[in-house]
């Protein structure tokens, strides 16, 4: 998705939301201030954000207060295009990863060791940069038992994306 494609989408977005409050011509630059050249309140901030998250498959969450549409738009291309550092989100998609292919192969008999399971998620990270949808797919597969449809794997551009849909996926099937 292209740059101007997204902040296209964060204005729409804060446009829908401002309602009868701002006129059809109205210019909304990058650098508006939301509040106070157009009125926008907390509560049309946490509609903004859902919409958004659900639109690009990420998590902002409502503590965070954003003044421009430039600041929208950097959260969400920093959540879509960026690996996540933490050690809490390194330690979730890992147990989560893990959790599934120890699943798996328990019913195969066998057991994975914590490299196999590591390279795995290495695995699965240069793939959701790769673009390569159907090869994608089958390693989430093969590897975890969740069959997420291919188009819902073209909205995945960040690790943190990815495992929120297979987790999403992969709890439907029980």
């Amino acid at each position: 998705m292209e740059s101007a494609e997204i902040m296209n989408l964060v204005k729409k977005e804060i446009r829908k939301s401002l309602g009868m409050r701002i006129q059809a011509t109205t210019v909304i630059s990058n650098d508006s201030d939301l509040r106070s050249e157009f009125g926008l309140d907390s509560i049309d901030e946490v509609e903004v954000i859902a919409k958004l998250e659900k639109r690009f498959n990420i998590e902002i969450g409502v503590d965070k207060h954003f003044e421009s549409p430039q600041e929208y738009y950097n959260i969400i291309t920093e959540k879509l295009y960026t690996i996540p550092k933490g050690a809490e989100m390194k330690k979730g998609i890992f147990a989560w990863f893990a959790n599934k292919s120890s699943e798996k192969n328990s019913k195969k008999g066998e057991e994975l060791d914590e490299k196999q399971n590591e390279m795995m998620i290495l695995q699965m990270i240069l793939f959701t940069h790769a673009v390569n949808y159907d090869a994608l797919h089958d390693i989430i597969k093969s590897s975890f038992c969740v069959d997420v449809p291919k188009d819902k794997l073209e909205n995945v551009r960040s690790v943190e994306a990815l495992y929120h849909t297979m987790k999403k996926y992969g709890e439907k099937r029980r």
